[in-house]
């Protein structure tokens, strides 16, 4: 397996501990960083899905989510994977400002 880096969004600690036992490098950003949380995209094509439903519970809500999750694509979540260089230099190059991502 090659390099793991670990993005950490300023919350919680993320078991430190095992990320140092299994050489993981941990890679801190801002709380809100959309730019390099690639999981933005995934929440927003989700909304799409949900806009305009209703739902009569949590379960029912949970379960329609799951079942949106489970229409993505693992080529695309492959690809926001390694988008993510890329936006770390866009990030870089615009000196910490908005990007195209």
């Amino acid at each position: 397996m090659g390099r793991t880096v670990r993005l950490a969004n300023g919350g919680r600690a993320h078991l430190p501990g095992w990320f140092r036992a299994n050489r993981v490098q941990l890679v801190s950003a801002p709380p809100y960083s959309p730019d390099l949380n690639v999981i933005e995209h995934l929440w927003a094509f989700i909304k799409t899905k949900l806009k305009g439903r209703r739902f009569n519970s949590k379960a029912d809500l949970w379960y329609f989510v799951r079942r949106v999750w489970a229409t993505i694509a693992p080529q695309i979540l492959r690809d926001l994977v390694d988008s993510m260089p890329r936006r770390l230099q866009a990030v870089i190059a615009a000196k910490g400002g908005p990007t195209k991502y």
